[in-house]
């Protein structure tokens, strides 16, 4: 299942939409979450503020009513301990629980629960839930154009 939700982030301009976001496949281990990000033109979602982890969450995480685990692009694959975004963003922001990151039995991939609390895990189910991974994609200026066009397109054929 995949849902598209064409919304800005928190802080943009809902007339200027420079990101799209659409969760994954659910049951998807981490690193296939990743993998369908990149075949959609993205990354798994960056988180840069308090803000925005609640905006992933109250969409994502309970989406429907129903208690989600959200995968999202922060992982220490390269180094342990040394935490990045996939999408090579700086990191300006944690949510971490308490005593988290711990690294038992060798998490690497960052989860966000519908409590917005982050927790550290492995690639696939996070405390027996399973995972939804949350996808970022930024247009090119060209595209955002292109949508513009069509937008404007569309209310001149309603008129």
């Amino acid at each position: 299942m995949v849902w598209l939700t064409p919304a800005p982030k928190p802080g943009q301009s809902s007339t200027q939409p420079t990101a799209i976001l659409t969760t994954c496949l659910t049951n998807q281990v981490w690193a296939d979450s990743q993998a369908e990000a990149l075949t959609l033109g993205g990354d798994l979602v960056t988180i840069n503020d308090a803000n925005e982890n609640q905006w992933v969450v109250d969409t994502f995480a309970t989406y429907g009513g129903t208690s989600r685990t959200i995968a999202l692009g922060f992982n220490d694959l390269a180094v342990e301990g040394d935490w990045v975004w996939v999408s090579g963003e700086s990191v300006t922001f944690t949510n971490w629980g308490s005593g988290q990151p711990d690294n038992v039995n060798g998490e690497s991939y960052a989860y966000v629960a519908a409590d917005g609390i982050w927790n550290d895990g492995q690639s696939g189910l996070w405390k027996s839930h399973p995972i939804h991974g949350v996808v970022e994609v930024v247009p090119e200026p060209a595209t955002l154009s292109l949508l513009a066009i069509g937008g404007l397109a569309m209310l001149r054929r309603r008129k």
